[in-house]
């Protein structure tokens, strides 16, 4: 009879009418310490990543930075370097410049349309150093100046609206009035609108693009910006492969040959 029973009870659960009970608790605790071993593995893989990226991070602020102080710069040297020679070509002086007659024939041929003209009224209000600064008012000769599209009235347009002055900031407006002077070769545009290219600021990051208008602009910066921009020119070039930057380091120069500047 317990033969028989036993028989019987092999056939149900081979034929599976007759479930087995395994113990499954030791399997479920050795995954579990598995996934905590892993885990922990994990913890003590970030934790060796964290200062490097951080050190990455620190590094790109430092990058930003020395690029925002350039590009502050070369709106600086731009506005004092045209009003200089502005006066220059007046044969006047900063402490001769007879302010009632030179303001009063140059605001007359300003208003006849004399696009020169205009831009040096421009400056003088923005500079604020015969007349009292006033940049709404600088504003509004750089916008008529540059209506005729002239270079260096573009580029201050450009920089009043990249910071706000006089105007409601409009970066990307900014970065259209850049590349506008740019293409005609005004190095101040050259290089500003390659910081606004890594920068980001009003356009999408292009480090590609940063390079190859830093290039152009090195090209023939003046002496107050040359070492500044070949320094942010070769610091941009470290973060990009040797074959990119031979290609556009040979776009840039084909550019060159065409504009023929």
């Amino acid at each position: 009879m317990k033969l028989k029973a036993l028989l019987t009870m092999f056939m149900s659960v081979s034929m599976g009418l007759v479930p087995v009970v395994m113990n499954t608790t030791s399997i479920y605790q050795q995954l579990e310490q598995e996934r905590q071993r892993r885990e922990q593995e994990l913890k003590q893989q970030l934790k060796s990543y964290v200062p490097l990226i951080e050190a990455d991070i620190a590094a790109e602020r430092v990058v930003e930075e020395s690029i925002k102080h350039f590009r502050d710069s070369i709106g600086k040297t731009h506005f004092t370097t045209q009003y200089n020679l502005v006066l220059m070509q007046l044969g006047q002086s900063n402490d001769t410049i007879d302010v009632i007659d030179t303001i009063n024939r140059k605001r007359k041929e300003a208003e006849q349309g004399d696009y020169i003209a205009q831009y040096f009224l421009g400056l003088l209000y923005y500079i604020g150093r015969v007349v009292p600064q006033n940049r709404s008012e600088a504003y509004k000769w750089f916008n008529r100046s540059a209506i005729h599209e002239y270079e260096n009235a573009q580029y201050s347009l450009g920089w009043m609206n990249n910071v706000g002055e006089g105007i409601i900031q409009d970066t990307q407006k900014a970065v259209k009035l850049y590349f506008l002077s740019a293409e005609k070769g005004n190095v101040f545009a050259q290089l500003t609108l390659g910081c606004s290219y890594y920068l980001g600021e009003g356009v999408p990051r292009n480090i590609d693009q940063a390079y190859f208008w830093l290039l152009l602009g090195c090209a023939k910066s003046n002496e107050d910006l040359s070492e500044d921009a070949r320094g942010i020119r070769d610091m941009i070039a470290t973060k990009l492969s040797v074959t990119k930057r031979d290609t556009i380091e040979k776009q840039a120069r084909e550019y060159w040959t065409q504009k023929k500047w």
